[in-house]
């Protein structure tokens, strides 16, 4: 064993003071929705270190299908996104709200940065046409209350979108994407 090998890992996923597995690759299920802190203390010969990261998982209470219809306009230097609004039939509330996050890129498989947050079906990016000749947009639903929004949103500022293609596209990832100007094809995945 070298002097630098990780002896003990040690995971809080719920930062409660009580650590929930002593794996180096630990599964957990909570038990109920929010959002959660998690805490890791490794240790190895005679030294011990911990980090703790704030609002690190979100747990939702249903997973909520994809925006769908998303279309792109131009109306001068703005742009316009819109798409139909997400089935929430089957979505228990709980004093939660739906809310949208659009997130955007140069690059329809790279990191994708927070734009803004709407509850309506439209967002209106003024003068975004001028940015960029290529750019594309990532629409993500959100159910929870405003502060699990604010928390989520502080942790989450980038969010990356791998290619489907290479089998490395997280399934829980929703979003649809569309090119700023216009002149290519929707991409819907």
């Amino acid at each position: 064993m070298s002097e630098c090998e990780v002896t003990n890992w040690s995971w809080d996923f719920e930062n409660d003071g009580v650590y929930d597995s002593f794996s180096e690759t630990p599964t957990h299920v909570f038990s109920e929705a929010g959002v959660y802190d998690v805490k890791m203390k490794i240790e190895r010969s005679g030294w011990a270190d911990s980090l703790i990261k704030e609002n690190y998982i979100v747990i939702q209470e249903s997973q909520l299908p994809p925006p769908s219809g998303v279309s792109i306009e131009i109306d001068g230097t703005d742009v316009i996104l819109e798409w139909s609004a997400i089935d929430t039939s089957r979505i228990v509330f709980h004093r939660n709200n739906l809310y949208y996050l659009i997130y955007d890129s140069d690059s329809p498989y790279d990191d994708f940065n927070y734009l803004s947050t709407t509850q309506d079906t439209t967002l209106v990016i003024d003068g975004g046409i001028e940015k960029k000749e290529k750019h594309f947009y990532c629409v993500i639903g959100f159910v929870g209350d405003l502060e699990s929004l604010r928390n989520f949103v502080r942790s989450n500022k980038t969010i990356k979108i791998v290619n489907k293609k290479q089998g490395a596209f997280n399934e829980n990832t929703l979003f649809n994407m569309a090119p700023r100007r216009g002149i290519e094809p929707l991409l819907q995945e």
